[in-house]
């Protein structure tokens, strides 16, 4: 059914699948669907049908520029935020705000795992520059280089 419904190959295996909601932050209006991220070898994939309202997104791995751990409403620690390079048609880089997971650190350590294994110069790239940069309000610690070096161990 997820291989149909995002239009992915019959080799695209499914790692995981978390219940979640999504903001796309760079939208005039501030909408909230909930539904489910997929998480395949190459794409997160989030789908949202709610009383026959349907959206879908559908992100390359290696299109992700960074990935942090946020407070939702600077308050709860349920959020991820992932910055997409910016589509050909716009002049900004896209993020998507998730929340409400159940267990919002598995979520993450299990995306960013995967995507430091596609899109590995990224991954060297955003920690340098938030090595550079001051923590804002509701940032989480950056773990993905201590996440890869665990997993290169196993």
């Amino acid at each position: 059914m997820i291989r149909s419904e995002f239009e992915l190959s019959k080799e695209e295996d499914l790692y995981d699948d978390f219940g979640c909601s999504l903001k796309q932050l760079q939208t005039k209006a501030i909408v909230s669907y909930h539904g489910r991220l997929f998480l395949t070898d190459n794409y997160l994939c989030f789908m949202s049908n709610v009383i026959g309202s349907k959206f879908k997104m559908k992100l390359k791995l290696e299109e992700i520029k960074a990935i942090q751990k946020k407070k939702v409403m600077k308050i709860f620690d349920s959020g991820i935020l992932i910055t997409a390079a910016p589509a050909s048609d716009e002049p900004a880089s896209t993020k998507y705000q998730f929340g409400s997971f159940e267990n919002r650190d598995i979520a993450y350590k299990r995306i960013s795992s995967l995507w430091q294994i596609k899109a590995p110069s990224e991954v060297l790239k955003t920690t340098r520059s938030q090595r550079s940069k001051s923590p804002e309000e509701g940032d989480c610690p950056d773990s993905r280089l201590s996440d890869l070096n665990q997993i290169n161990q196993q």
